[in-house]
């Protein structure tokens, strides 16, 4: 099995995390720009966005996450911090911080996208 050193478990868990952080706000202002083009109904929204936090979790792992040692952990942490950090970066961005909309739910989604994406990463790996 291998063996990893602290830094390079946190500096993995960083570049993944920011990684699916940037390409949420890419695909979030494309998606902002189709909806003000062909004029898209809001009920598209919620499920777009649910892709979108899918698909930034899943390239954030493929591409930030180099070893398989605590996959099931990295996945976790990085789901965790792409969900709270978004909350935060998005909640900035409209002027309004409040809680009620950070779920539960999309804290527990976020983790188990980032778990199935890192058992996947290696598997594939492989």
């Amino acid at each position: 099995m291998e063996e990893v050193k602290k830094g390079f478990f946190i500096k993995e868990i960083v570049i993944a995390t920011i990684i699916a952080l940037i390409s949420s706000i890419v695909l979030i202002l494309i998606f902002a720009l189709l909806i003000k083009l062909f004029g898209i109904s809001e009920s598209a929204i919620k499920p777009t966005n649910i892709g979108i936090k899918t698909f930034s979790i899943l390239l954030g792992i493929f591409v930030g996450q180099r070893s398989s040692v605590k996959v099931v952990l990295r996945g976790a942490i990085v789901g965790l911090l792409y969900c709270l950090i978004s909350f935060l970066l998005f909640s900035a961005l409209s002027g309004s911080f409040s809680f009620g909309n950070l779920k539960l739910v999309d804290i527990l989604f976020a983790i188990a996208v980032g778990i199935i994406a890192s058992i996947i990463k290696v598997a594939v790996k492989r």
